[in-house]
C-alpha cells in the first residue's frame, strides 16, 4: 500500500478554518494590527509587544522576523502586507506522511483493528534554498535562450544573480536532519523527521501508542551539537508533542466510529515490554501529554480521567477522555483551502456555503490530476510581494496557495496545477521549450 501524503500548512487566521497550532498567531496579530506601514525599528517595536497578545518568543525566533527586519533600509518603509509575505515564506510546512507498510507494529498494545505509523517531515530550509538556488540558474540560463524580458527589465540578469550570491552564502547554515528510526521511510519524503506516532483504531477507542521526536531527543542529549542542529518546534517538548497530539485529536475527532480517545502510560511503551517508571517518559506521557489534551478540550466541558482499555495483554488503566458531540465539535475544522486570476471584489463574503463547496470540488479534481502527496492551501488573502498586489493563487516550492478571495477559484487551481505538473512531469528540454513557444511574439503568444 502507498504512503498517504498531506500537508499541515500554517494558517493566516481563523478564516481558513485552520487548528491554532496549524497557523501562525504571528501573522494573524499582524493581520490585526492597526499599523499599515513603517519602518523597520517601528515594525521591531511593534511585534515585540505581541508577546502580551499570546504570540510566543518561540514563534519570533523560528519566524526570523527581526532578521527579515533588519535587511531593510532603515529608511525605507515598510507595507503590513509584504512583511506578512516575507515571514510566511520563512514559516516552517510539515508533511503528514501515513506509512503504507508499518515498520514497528509488533510493539501495538491493541489488538485487531487498524495501526497506523505517522510521520511528520518539517520542511527543510537547505532544501527549499536548493530548489530556489535551482529556479534562479533555470531563469538565468532561459535568458540565454529568450532574452526578451531584458527588454522590460535590463538589470533582470543582475537582481537573479544577487539573489543566487545571497542564498549560497546563507545555505551552508541552514538546518537538515536525518538521524532517526525511520530513515529508509522518510528518505523519498524529506529529511527532517520532527517526530512520528504510532495508533490504533478498534471497537470505539483511538489509541495513541507513542508519540516521539528522535530529534528532540538526540538534540537534547548532544546539546545541539553540529549534526543535531536547531530548528522549528524541535528545541520545546510542548510545541512537538502538541502539534502532534493536536492532529491526532482532530482526527479521531473526524471519525464517526470514535468514542473514546486515550494514550499509553510509559511503563506500556513498545509493547508493554517495558516496566521502568520514574522516568522522563512518565512525566511525558502522564503530565505533559495531560496537560496538553485537557487544554485542547476543557472549552467544550470535556476532561481527562482514567479509564481501563484492553489490551494484548489483559485490561489496562490509561488516561483519555470521552468523544462528547461537544468535544467532538470543538476539536473539527475545516481543511484549509489556497492563481492568478480575478479576486473578489471587496464585501463579498469568502465564507459563503457555495464557496466551501467550491473548495471541496477544487481539493477532488487537484487530488484526482495530481495525487495525494500534492499541497494544496488556502488562505484569506495572497500577496504577489514582488509586484505588491494581490493575487488569486501562486505555485511556490511545491505547493498550490490559493486565496479564498480568488473569483473563479476552479480555474485559479488548473492553472496553478499546470505550473506543477511543467515542474515535476517534464523533463528539462521539454519545459523549456514550451516556455520558447509562448514566449512573447512566438507563433502562440501573437
Amino acid at each position: 500500500m502507498a504512503d498517504t501524503v498531506v500537508y499541515l500548512n500554517p494558517g493566516s487566521g481563523k478564516s481558513t478554518g485552520v487548528l491554532d497550532l496549524f497557523f501562525s498567531r504571528l501573522i494573524k496579530t499582524l493581520e490585526e494590527s492597526k499599523q499599515t506601514k513603517a519602518g523597520p525599528e517601528q515594525w521591531v517595536g511593534t511585534i515585540r509587544s505581541f508577546t502580551q497578545k499570546g504570540v510566543k518568543q518561540a514563534e519570533l525566533d523560528d519566524s526570523a522576523v527581526f532578521e527579515i527586519l533588519g535587511g531593510f533600509d532603515p529608511k525605507e518603509k515598510i507595507t503590513k502586507e509584504a512583511l506578512i509575505a516575507a515571514i510566511a515564506r520563512r514559516m516552517p510546512r510539515i508533511k503528514r506522511i501515513d506509512l503504507g507498510s508499518a515498520q514497528y507494529s509488533s510493539y501495538k498494545n491493541i489488538e485487531g483493528g487498524k495501526y497506523t505509523e505517522r510521520l511528520y517531515v518539517l520542511s527543510s530550509e537547505a532544501m527549499t534554498a536548493d530548489d530556489e538556488i535551482e529556479n534562479l540558474l533555470y531563469r538565468v540560463e532561459e535568458l540565454g535562450f529568450d532574452p526578451s524580458p531584458l527588454m522590460e527589465d535590463p538589470f533582470l540578469v543582475d537582481r537573479l544573480e544577487a539573489e543566487l550570491a545571497m542564498l549560497r552564502k546563507v545555505r551552508p547554515d541552514m538546518f537538515d536532519f536525518k538521524s532517526h528510526h525511520y530513515s529508509d521511510k522518510v528518505e523519498k519524503h524529506g529529511k527532517n523527521l520532527m517526530a512520528h506516532a504510532r495508533m490504533s483504531k478498534a471497537d470505539g477507542l483511538f489509541f495513541v501508542e507513542e508519540i516521539q521526536s528522535d530529534w528532540a531527543q538526540q538534540g537534547r542529549r548532544h546539546d545541539w551539537s553540529s549534526g543535531y542542529p536547531k530548528a522549528p518546534f524541535v528545541t520545546n517538548t510542548e510545541q512537538w508533542a502538541g502539534l502532534v497530539l493536536r492532529d491526532l485529536m482532530q482526527t479521531a475527532a473526524k471519525d464517526p466510529a470514535c468514542e473514546r480517545f486515550a494514550w499509553l502510560r510509559s511503563n506500556m511503551r513498545n509493547g508493554w515490554q517495558s516496566t521502568t517508571e520514574g522516568d522522563d517518559l512518565q512525566t511525558f506521557y502522564d503530565t505533559i501529554v495531560k496537560k496538553l489534551a485537557q487544554k485542547l478540550i476543557e472549552k467544550a466541558g470535556g476532561r481527562i480521567t482514567n479509564m481501563t482499555i484492553e489490551t494484548k495483554n489483559g485490561p489496562k488503566d490509561v488516561l483519555g477522555f470521552e468523544m462528547t458531540p461537544k468535544v467532538r465539535e470543538a476539536l473539527q475544522e475545516a481543511m484549509p483551502l489556497y492563481s492568478r486570476d480575478a479576486v473578489l471584489t471587496r464585501g463579498m463574503d469568502v465564507e459563503d456555503p457555495l464557496r466551501s463547496a467550491e473548495r471541496v470540488a477544487v481539493i477532488r479534481e487537484c487530488t484526482e490530476m495530481l495525487g495525494s502527496a500534492q499541497s494544496i492551501r488556502f488562505v484569506a488573502k495572497l500577496y504577489d510581494v514582488a509586484q505588491g498586489i494581490e493575487v488569486p493563487g501562486r505555485y511556490l516550492n511545491g505547493g498550490i496557495t490559493l486565496s479564498l478571495r480568488a473569483r473563479n477559484m476552479d480555474r485559479v487551481a488548473r492553472h496553478e496545477s499546470w505550473h506543477f505538473a511543467a515542474e515535476n512531469f517534464l523533463l528539462p528540454h521539454e519545459r523549456r521549450e514550451i516556455r520558447l513557444s509562448f514566449a512573447p511574439g512566438a507563433p502562440l503568444n501573437q
